[in-house]
This record gives structure tokens, C-alpha cells and sequence, in this order.
């Protein structure tokens, strides 16, 4: 059932006769976030000429090894938009990594600022796993207009009883910095 649920999401994403097979690769495209700081994306699109709905992965891990573990060719050749970010802080993107806190508002500006580029058709779908997952919820709290559908796996459940926290209290050091490089 679950899996139906997300095939008929992609399914109503995707635009009539997708294109597919090889496609046109953007590397190092800076998205401008509200407050000036600048994320970082890879972006590949179908090869045919048109716009594509988008699959968007936002990473804390760095963006180039997620290409091969999301099998993100088959959104591709399925002819969806893929946008793999670097979160704030990490990876080429700017600004300071905070576990979290900046999620929903980096989620939504990128959200929307896809819909608006020219290879778009407007429509945008989100995919990952764990932080990657939860990324996802965090952004679609604010209620993005182009975000379409998510494929949100093992996403933080109670936020406060998992990393950064334990039984509620934040796991930092003195002055509320982790010692945990993620």
C-alpha cells in the first residue's frame, strides 16, 4: 500500500512524456537562502529540452556520494529534475551547520526557488532518509506551495529523546557546541 502511495505521488509529479536518458549535470549551483547565506547544489536534468518536475535531497553528509545511493539516475531517466544540497554548513554550502534549527527555512527558500528556475515545471518531490528524512517534514511545515509530494524515510520521531538530545537535554558541551563533527 505504502509503496502504491508513493508511485501515484511521482506518478502525479511527472510531466506528460518525459524525457530521460542522459542529462544536462550543473555542479556547484548556489542557492540564496532569506538570510544571504548560499547552499550549494549539484543539479542534473532530463537532456530533452522542457521543464521537469524536480526530486530534491538535502544532505548533511555531502552531496556527491548520495547520487549513487539514491539510484537518483532513474528519477532521470523517469524525467524528473534531481537536486542533491549540501544543509547549511556542510559539504560547499555556506553559513554554520546547526543540527536542525535551520532545516524548514532552507528547505522551503530552496523548494521555492526551484519551482521558479527555467528547467522547472514548478512541481517539486523530496526524497531521503533519516536527517535526510527529516529534513523533509521540517521544510514542509512551512507549507512550500510547490512541494508536491515526499518520500520521507526513518525520520526523527520524538526529536527530544534522539541525537542531538538525550532524555531531553541538549548532548552539547559548554557553551551549547557538540562535540560531534555532524
Amino acid at each position: 500500500m505504502r509503496r502504491e502511495l508513493v508511485l501515484t505521488a511521482l506518478i502525479a509529479l511527472s510531466a506528460p512524456g518525459a524525457a530521460l536518458a542522459q542529462g544536462k549535470q550543473m555542479f556547484g549551483v548556489s542557492t540564496p537562502m532569506r538570510d544571504g547565506v548560499k547552499l550549494v547544489s549539484d543539479i542534473w536534468i532530463p537532456a530533452d529540452t522542457g521543464r521537469w518536475p524536480a526530486i530534491l535531497i538535502r544532505t548533511p553528509y555531502v552531496k556527491t556520494p548520495q547520487f549513487k545511493r539514491y539510484k537518483l539516475a532513474a528519477y532521470l531517466q523517469a524525467g524528473y529534475a534531481v537536486i542533491l544540497q549540501d544543509t547549511r554548513g556542510r559539504g560547499d554550502s555556506e553559513g554554520e551547520f546547526d543540527f536542525y534549527f535551520p532545516e524548514g527555512k532552507d528547505g522551503f527558500d530552496t523548494i521555492e526557488w526551484i519551482a521558479k528556475q527555467p528547467w522547472s515545471n514548478g512541481r517539486v518531490g523530496t526524497d531521503g532518509g533519516s536527517y535526510l528524512g527529516t529534513v523533509q517534514w521540517l521544510a514542509a511545515r512551512e507549507q512550500p506551495p510547490a512541494l508536491q509530494c515526499m518520500i520521507s524515510t526513518a525520520p526523527s520521531g520524538r526529536i527530544f529523546d534522539e541525537i542531538p538530545y538525550l532524555g531531553g537535554a541538549w548532548r552539547g558541551e559548554a557553551g551549547g557546541q557538540s562535540p560531534h563533527p555532524w
